[in-house]
C-alpha cells in the first residue's frame, strides 16, 4: 500500500496542474520510463512500475524491466515511478528526466542512459580508420579474415533513432523498376552517412512492405519483415504475423526491410533455409541487440581464393554469435557493400552494382521527419 500511496501523492501534485488525461508523452526517442513499451509515457507505466517493485504478479517484458529503472540505479522501486509522474506532470523537465550527468560527466539523454561512455562527453568527434564517436554516434567496424572468408562487423550505437536513417538514390522512392538506382557511396555522401550499408534493392520488385523514416511507401505482401519501431525496437516478422499488428502499431514503424528471410529471431537463429537463397554468398544484414544498439554486418563472396561467401545459415549463426537477439538478411549478392566515412570497406564481387536504398548512420540531422 505505501507504495500506491506515495503514487499519489505525486499524482495530486500533479493534478494540481495537469488534466489526467494530459498525463501521456511520446517517449522522445528512448525507451526509459516505458515499461508497456508502447511507445508513449502515461500513468499506465508508473502503476506497473509500482506493480514491479511490489512484486506484484504482473507480466513485463525484458525490455520494459530495463526501462522501469528511470533514475538508472539498478533497482525497481517507488523511486522510478516518482520521478516518471513528476516528468509527466511538467515538474521536471525532459532534460531532468532524461538527459541526467553522471559522476563521471557523461550525459545520460536518449538511449545512452544504457551505456553512456561509448559516447563523447561533450562535442569531440574522434575519426579514427576504424571507428567514429561523437556525443551522438559510436561506430567500430571490424574485420574478419579467416580461410577463404572475409566478413565486417560494424557496430552501432546511438543515442537518437533519428541517427539511424534510410535514404533512396536520387533523393526519392523509386517506382518498381524505374531504373532509378546509384552507387552505394554516392548514396552515402548525398546522406552525410557516416555509416552505410546496401538495404533493399527495392526498386527490383512490385512486392515488400517499405517504410523509410516514418514514411509507408509500398505496402504489398512478399515474406519476412523486419521492422524497427520509434522506440528503437527492431523485431522480424513472418508475413503472416506481419499481418496480425494493429493499425496503431503500424503507425510506430519508423523503417522496414522486406527482401529477408529472418536470421534471427527472439535471440535464436532462423536455420534450415535450402535453395538457391540457402547456398554462400556475398550477404549483408542488419542486427539488433537492444533499443539503440545495432549492426551492420557484411560478407564477401564468389572470390576464391579470397573469400566465397556464407551460407544463410552460416549467416544466421554468426549474427547469433554476436549475440543479437534478432538480426535479417538484406539485398546481397554483387549489391552487397558497405561504406565507412566516405570508403568501401569490403570488396564487392565483380566491383559492385548500384542499387536503389541504403540504410545508414548519420549525426542528428537539424531537420527531421
Amino acid at each position: 500500500m505505501r507504495l500506491f500511496q506515495s503514487c499519489a501523492a505525486v499524482f495530486t501534485a500533479a493534478a494540481l496542474m495537469f488534466s489526467v488525461c494530459s498525463l501521456a508523452v511520446s517517449a522522445q526517442g528512448t525507451s526509459l520510463g516505458d515499461a508497456d513499451t508502447d511507445g508513449t509515457l502515461a500513468i499506465a507505466d508508473a502503476i506497473l512500475i509500482n506493480r514491479i517493485a511490489a512484486e506484484d504478479a504482473v507480466t513485463v517484458t525484458a525490455d520494459g524491466m530495463v526501462n522501469a529503472d528511470t533514475d538508472k540505479d539498478g533497482l525497481i522501486s517507488v523511486n522510478d515511478s516518482t520521478l516518471l509522474l513528476q516528468y509527466l506532470a511538467g515538474l521536471i523537465s525532459a532534460e531532468e528526466f532524461y538527459g541526467q550527468i553522471n559522476e563521471e560527466g557523461y550525459d545520460l539523454s536518449g538511449y545512452a542512459w544504457q551505456w553512456p561512455e561509448v559516447f563523447s562527453k561533450d562535442d569531440t568527434v574522434t575519426v579514427t580508420e576504424n571507428s567514429y564517436k561523437s556525443h551522438d554516434v559510436s561506430i567500430t567496424v571490424t574485420e574478419h579474415i579467416e580461410e577463404n572468408m572475409a566478413y565486417f562487423v560494424a557496430d552501432i550505437y546511438v543515442r537518437d533513432l533519428n541517427s539511424f536513417r534510410s535514404a533512396f538514390a536520387g533523393g526519392t522512392y523509386p517506382e518498381p523498376r524505374s531504373g532509378q538506382t546509384d552507387s552505394i557511396s554516392n548514396m552515402a555522401a548525398e546522406n552525410n552517412a557516416i555509416l552505410a550499408i546496401n538495404a533493399d534493392y527495392c526498386e527490383i520488385r512490385t512486392t515488400g512492405v517499405l517504410y523509410r523514416n516514418g514514411v509507408l511507401y509500398r505496402d504489398v505482401d512478399k515474406d519476412d519483415v523486419a521492422v524497427l519501431t520509434y522506440d528503437g525496437i527492431l523485431k522480424t516478422y513472418s508475413k503472416s504475423d506481419f499481418r496480425l499488428l494493429t493499425e496503431e502499431q503500424c503507425a510506430k514503424i519508423w523503417q522496414s526491410a522486406s527482401f529477408g528471410p529472418s536470421l534471427v529471431r527472439s535471440g535464436e537463429a532462423v536455420l534450415g533455409y535450402s535453395g538457391s537463397i540457402a547456398v554462400a554468398n556475398p550477404r549483408s544484414g542488419l542486427g539488433y541487440y537492444e533499443p539503440g544498439h545495432y549492426c551492420f554486418v557484411q560478407c564477401d563472396g564468389r572470390q576464391d581464393g579470397y573469400s566465397i561467401g556464407m551460407t544463410m545459415d552460416e549467416f544466421a549463426l554468426l549474427f547469433a554469435s554476436l549475440g543479437c537477439t534478432e538480426a535479417y538478411n538484406l539485398d546481397g549478392g554483387t549489391s552487397s557493400e558497405m561504406v565507412f566515412m566516405g570508403e568501401r570497406v569490403n570488396q564487392p564481387y565483380n566491383g559492385g552494382r548500384h542499387s536503389s536504398d541504403i540504410f545508414y548512420i548519420c549525426e542528428i540531422p537539424e531537420t527531421t521527419e
